[in-house]
């Protein structure tokens, strides 16, 4: 249960718990992360962020993981783009100017497009290197949402397809995930660390069962999976920026090799040096 005003002190849910922890086991990731300032961003010629600045660069590999797309059996006509929907039925004025702000970052950075839920059926699903081949794109370690920009007409995705999201992981992702990580844990405990953006007054740190994490699913506080996560011994750091439609894991080369081989993710092979913001993508820009 979620406690009153004073603070969010469990979530308990028959036998399990997921607790609040102190904010010190969170150390070790700021100190091995790559710190420097991302330069450039907004300029493909010049360095962006990196998979180093989110991940630490302690581990033997590291793949990243696409956040599915799928799409609607309902829309027969391919053509009409989410754009137009938006036009049809514009959100609320907004009157908050901090929002108003961030609303026109992300107009700007990210193609418009719908969400996709984390109950979607499997067979649903369209690949993300499937869909870039559809469209004469290439499929590499740099590739991202915004690599579609090229192909979809005004900045905005079809309306039949849906997704990815954005800043969580969908249920059945988590799962997949929980099955490849479980075996190669040595240690039981899970420390899940969610965005200071996001948080606001709540507990940012939470320590559990690698089991509980579809737990924060469930809950509108925590709006979807954290974003890092990592067991006590620290072999492998999973990593879903707020803003970001694919989810950074750093481990063992067993463990990537697990996570591009798993029929239920699409993952691909990156390094601590790839870059991953919105304008990472040269090869389809």
């Amino acid at each position: 249960m979620l406690a009153d005003s004073i603070g969010l002190c469990h979530l308990r849910y028959d036998v399990v718990m997921v607790a609040p922890a102190d904010m010190a086991y969170f150390d070790w990731i700021v100190k091995a992360r790559d710190m420097r300032p991302a330069r450039g961003v907004d300029s493909t010629s010049r360095n962006g962020n990196v998979v180093a600045q989110y991940v630490p660069r302690v581990f033997a590999a590291y793949c990243k993981l696409f956040h599915p797309i799928h799409q609607d059996a309902s829309i027969r006509d391919h053509v009409p783009a989410w754009s137009e929907e938006k036009r049809a039925n514009p959100a609320p004025a907004e009157t908050e100017s901090g929002k108003k702000a961030l609303a026109a970052i992300l107009s700007d950075g990210l193609l418009f497009g719908g969400w996709s839920g984390v109950e979607e059926p499997q067979d649903s699903r369209v690949l993300w290197h499937t869909l870039a081949e559809k469209h004469g794109l290439v499929f590499h370690p740099e590739f991202n949402h915004e690599s579609f920009r090229k192909a979809f007409a005004a900045g905005s995705w079809p309306r039949y397809l849906l997704g990815p999201a954005e800043g969580t992981l969908d249920r059945k992702s988590c799962k997949a995930l929980i099955s490849i990580l479980k075996p190669l844990s040595r240690a039981n405990g899970i420390y899940f660390r969610f965005s200071d953006f996001l948080m606001n007054d709540l507990p940012h740190l939470y320590s559990g069962d690698l089991n509980e994490l579809t737990i924060f699913l469930t809950k509108p506080h925590f709006f979807g999976t954290p974003e890092c996560w990592w067991p006590e011994d620290r072999s492998w750091c999973v990593y879903t920026d707020w803003d970001l439609t694919f989810t950074l894991i750093g481990g063992s080369r067993t463990l990537v090799d697990a996570c591009v081989a798993h029929p239920m993710l699409e993952c691909i092979v990156v390094q601590p040096e790839t870059r991953i913001d919105f304008r990472a993508d040269a090869l389809n820009a």
